[in-house]
Parts: C-alpha cells; sequence; structure tokens
C-alpha cells in the first residue's frame, strides 16, 4: 500500500555506484552504524525527567491508584497490575497518609534499580541499532549541497526511482525525516510512571519510529526519506544488497563534471542491461545562477 503521494524519489550516488546499482540491479541498505552523521539513531534514549522526581511521582500514581474508589483499569500483563492489586486490598487497613509517607522511603531506596532498568532499555536500543538497515533517498535531485556531498562533487549521478503501487515497491512505504533541534524524549515523567503501573504502555513501536526517522535540523536540506528492514548481511556485514526491479529505475542525471568515460561507460550499461527505458539527463551548470539548468540526451 502506498503511503504518499510522491511518485519518485531521488538517489544521490558516485558514477562507480551507479554503475554497480544499474549493473547488478541491487541496492545498499546500510546499518545507521555507518552513518556519516553519529547523531542520526545513534544517541542513547533521553528520558524527560530527572531521577530524584521518580520517587514522589510514582509514589502520588500509586496513592491514587490503591484509594480510588472505582477499580482502575490496568494492563493485566504488567508487573504494575499484580502490584496495584496487592495495594487495594490494603486500603481498608493502613490511611493513605501513613501509606504515601512509608512508600517514598522504599520507592527512594529502589532509586538504583530504576536506574538500571533505564539503562538496560539504552542498551537494548543499541543493539537494535546493530540489526535494522536503512535505504536513504531524497525528494529533489537538483539539490547543490547533495550534488557535492553525496556524487562526489557534482560528478557522480543522481537515480530516479518511481513508486509503483502495483509492484508494492519499497519506496511505496517510504517515510520522511523530521528535522528538529533536540532528539526525542523516548519517556515523559507521566508516560513512564503509567508505564510503571500498567495504566498506559509506552507504545514502542510509536517510540522507536520517532527516533529512527528524525535528524538535527542541520540536515534539513537533504529533505530526506527513508526505508527500513530487518535484514542481515551475510557474514553479520553492516550492510545488505537488496533487489531493485527495472521497471524501478526511471532516470539517471549525470552531474555536470561526470567525466566522459563514466558517462559512455554508463549508457553502456544501460543498453546492455536491458534499461533502454531509463531517461537519461546530463546537468549543467547554470553561468548566471547558483543553479543546475538539465538536458536530455538521446
Amino acid at each position: 500500500m502506498k503511503t504518499h503521494d510522491k511518485e519518485y524519489f531521488y538517489k544521490y550516488v558516485t558514477a562507480g555506484t551507479a554503475k554497480k546499482i544499474i549493473s547488478n540491479l541491487h541496492a545498499r541498505w546500510s546499518s545507521p552504524i555507518l552513518f556519516n552523521d553519529p547523531f542520526d539513531t545513534q544517541l542513547k534514549l533521553r528520558f524527560g525527567f530527572e531521577y530524584d522526581d521518580l520517587a514522589q511521582h510514582l509514589t502520588s500514581e500509586l496513592s491514587k491508584l490503591m484509594f480510588s474508589e472505582t477499580e482502575p483499569e490496568l494492563d493485566t500483563s504488567t508487573f504494575g497490575y499484580e502490584i496495584v492489586g496487592s495495594l487495594r486490598r490494603l486500603r481498608k487497613k493502613i490511611p493513605r497518609t501513613k501509606w504515601e509517607e512509608a512508600s517514598k522511603s522504599v520507592i527512594k531506596a529502589e532509586e538504583k534499580e530504576f536506574r538500571r532498568i533505564l539503562e538496560e532499555c539504552s542498551k537494548d536500543w543499541y543493539e537494535f541499532l546493530l540489526k535494522f538497515k536503512v535505504f536513504c533517498v531524497a525528494e529533489e535531485f537538483d539539490n547543490l549541497l547533495m550534488w557535492a556531498h553525496y556524487s562526489e562533487n557534482h560528478s557522480g549521478v543522481v537515480i530516479r526511482f518511481k513508486c509503483i503501487e502495483k509492484f508494492d515497491t519499497v519506496l511505496c512505504a517510504a517515510t520522511p525525516i523530521n528535522y528538529q533541534t533536540e532528539t526525542p524524549v523516548y519517556a515523559s515523567l507521566d508516560e513512564f510512571v503509567k508505564h510503571l503501573t500498567g495504566e498506559n504502555r509506552i507504545n514502542i513501536e510509536k517510540k522507536t519510529n520517532e527516533l529512527i526517522y528524525t535528524k538535527s535540523r542541520h540536515w534539513s536540506y537533504e529533505k530526506e526519506w527513508r526505508c527500513i528492514t530487518d535484514r542481515e548481511g551475510e557474514n553479520n556485514q553492516e550492510y545488505v544488497m537488496l533487489e531493485i526491479l527495472p521497471e524501478e529505475i526511471d532516470g539517471l542525471i549525470m552531474g555536470c563534471k561526470i567525466s566522459d568515460k563514466d558517462k559512455e561507460e554508463i549508457i553502456n550499461i544501460l543498453e546492455a542491461n536491458g534499461l533502454k527505458h531509463v531517461e537519461v539527463v546530463i546537468a549543467k551548470k547554470n553561468e548566471y545562477r547558483f543553479a543546475l539548468e538539465f538536458e536530455k540526451i538521446t
């Protein structure tokens, strides 16, 4: 199912990489460990609270659930469900103020355990990082910075990929990157406490996607979209080569500084591999503006 309205996406590559893609009809999906941005999905999980605030907030929430006149609706699969059930059986035997005072010190004493739990979450996240692979594309083909950074100073190629809904190609499900100043908060204080009590479980999939599809605003010029897979590389490689349909490669844009040798070899590979449907365009430097012009090669 197509999840967006884009017809095409663009991949900025070197001339050498372009030759490999059109020769083998495979593209490389990389682990985030290989990204040129060491902050991209590679930070520890950030929680929106201080450890010192946790004991007081958790005590208040447990007290509310324990002394509620109505039976709270909790996720029965959680540890919190058992704890709250046990506490509610005691609510007639101990005054609320006395319980709250006693429980604060008990929960405070468990602070070390809470810290361990949060550190385990960060460790699990990093291990997950090592498993998934990413295919990155852009929504523009004429970005001067992208040409300079990813297409070898304008001597490379931009591949135009077509989203083909009838074949359910992977780019039909591409997701745009969200660019922002701060990294996403994995859980606020209230979210974490209600997760512990079983009132409202944290949506792990949603939170994970927020982290995977968020980058620093410094990269916003890329207008990046990405697809992810949990496919493993051979021999634990940090990338995997996945097949591309010939119909997906819809066009090639050669850089304004591409060599004649690379240009000729790319055209020959297209013809030899039955990719004559691919539109080939050459970029030319506009002599008066910060812009490229494009001319179709026949």
